[in-house]
């Protein structure tokens, strides 16, 4: 965070696969933080992933659910 506030990081156990941890972030838990956000802002929220695999899982259902974001690998359309 660029703020003065303390950041967090918590783990979620999703043991159904990829594209299950991919649906609960883009579904759920990015919704979730934003709601419990002072400003509700998207760009406090960063979702750390191992590989370039899960990141792609990830990015396919944040596109899907048409949320605005920023994929710092090699599959980074920039």
């Amino acid at each position: 965070s660029n703020k003065r506030e303390p950041g967090s990081i918590t783990i979620h156990k999703r043991p159904l696969g990829l594209e299950d941890q991919a649906k609960f972030i883009a579904e759920e838990l990015v919704p979730q933080i934003i709601k419990r956000l002072p400003n509700g802002d998207p760009s406090d929220v960063a979702v750390l992933y191992r590989d370039y695999t899960t990141g792609s899982a990830i990015a396919k259902e944040v596109q899907r659910c048409g949320w605005d974001f920023v994929r710092l690998d090699r599959g980074n359309p920039l």
